[in-house]
């Protein structure tokens, strides 16, 4: 036992301890500032407080999903990045039942297959030339087939890439500029 003790790097078990006590710390911090924007349905008793311990659980379980379902959408890729943004130590590992929510597949697939055969166009914004950018990023392990039949006329409708956001209009004609034009072509 003597000897088991002395292999023990008392050094790294500190650090170790000095990491676990800093993240207990933060989700102290997290769990007053969320249990302080829920005071008001805490005190109706709509609601529970929450704990660290539960708010740990929490994320991880977020973490599991993120892990496995993010690549599958766009919006889940970007609502993992704001709610897990770096990966909570400790955690126990996931189960193995996970099922992804469907949430934004089908219209992430129909905007993947636009960027792909529209991209190239020149009547693509540049707005929306980055945005195609990063759906093609995010869906392209789901979205595999496309069809050919894409359609690019739908940019005949969108902001040119030089104006200043408005969408194109034709002019109005009034009655009196109408007139005078009738007559300019007398």
């Amino acid at each position: 036992m003597a000897e088991e003790a002395s292999n023990v790097d008392l050094d790294e078990e500190m650090k170790k301890l000095d990491e676990m006590k800093k993240e207990a710390a933060q989700m102290q911090k997290e769990t007053d500032e969320i249990n302080e924007k829920l005071k008001d349905e805490i005190a109706a008793g709509t609601t529970k407080a929450i704990s660290p311990a539960q708010l740990k659980t929490t994320k991880c379980n977020l973490q599991c999903i993120c892990d496995k379902c993010r690549s599958g959408s766009v919006s889940l890729a970007e609502n993992c990045m704001k709610i897990v943004p770096h990966k909570i130590d400790m955690c126990p590992p996931c189960p193995d039942d996970i099922k992804c929510p469907a949430v934004d597949n089908e219209a992430s697939c129909k905007m993947h297959c636009f960027c792909i055969h529209c991209k190239d166009d020149d009547r693509m914004p540049d707005r929306l030339r980055k945005e195609c950018d990063r759906v093609m990023r995010h869906s392209s392990d789901v979205c595999t087939e496309c069809p050919d039949d894409v359609d690019c006329s739908t940019l005949d409708q969108l902001v040119a890439p030089e104006s200043s956001g408005e969408t194109h209009k034709e002019p109005k004609v009034g009655k009196i500029k109408e007139k005078h034009r009738m007559w300019d072509e007398l």
